[in-house]
């Protein structure tokens, strides 16, 4: 891009000088030497914003990265506590690296409209509620509440949210401690999702 830019600055900059010269015969005197220099200068400063505004756009372009991930509970989990993360430990795309199957945490690469959805899936009669955070502050939530004994119910929501790089997104349970969740690796039915809709240069 820096090639294609000074070579299009050079072809400006000397069209702009022709054309200063064909505007009238070539003086010897200081004021008309004077006032083509100022016009020369006016042009090369219209044409260096011009080259800037090119190489700004073709930063952001190149800055642009795609960013998403789903993740989902490979066997049954028990005992989760209230304030804990839902442990979304296995993960079926990250793109971006932004997710953490350790630690069950979305960490953004970059700067911009997210959009996230997860899903619970209780299989005991306790209620359960549980909610999408931004740095531990809560966006939305979700609630299952079985009937009965081995009536599966699943709470799913999902928010379009500006996140900065660097912030971490994640999924914690609350209201009810030592909480079981249903998923396994053939019936996929507790995950987190989240893609980068579109980037935010700060």
């Amino acid at each position: 891009m820096e090639l294609y830019s000074r070579r299009f600055f050079l072809a400006l900059f000397f069209i702009a000088i022709n054309k200063t010269l064909a505007y009238n015969d070539v003086s010897n005197t200081s004021s008309e030497c004077k006032e083509r220099l100022d016009y020369l200068e006016k042009q090369v400063a219209k044409l260096t914003n011009v080259v800037k505004n090119l190489e700004h756009h073709q930063d952001k372009r190149d800055i642009e990265q795609p960013v998403a991930f789903t993740a989902y509970i490979d066997a049954n989990a028990a005992h989760i506590g209230i304030n804990q993360a839902i442990p979304y430990n296995r993960v079926a795309s990250n793109i971006g690296g932004g997710f953490n199957q350790n630690t069950h945490v979305f960490t953004a690469p970059v700067s911009g409209i997210y959009l996230f959805t997860f899903v619970i899936s209780e299989y005991s009669e306790a209620e359960m509620v549980a909610k999408l955070v931004v740095d531990g502050q809560n966006v939305v939530d979700a609630i299952t509440n079985p009937v009965a004994p081995g009536h599966d119910q699943q709470g799913v929501n999902s928010a379009a949210i500006q996140v900065n790089k660097g912030q971490a997104v994640w999924v914690v349970n609350y209201f009810r401690n030592d909480i079981s969740i249903r998923s396994d690796e053939n019936y996929r039915f507790a995950s987190f999702s989240g893609v980068l809709i579109k980037e935010i240069i700060i």
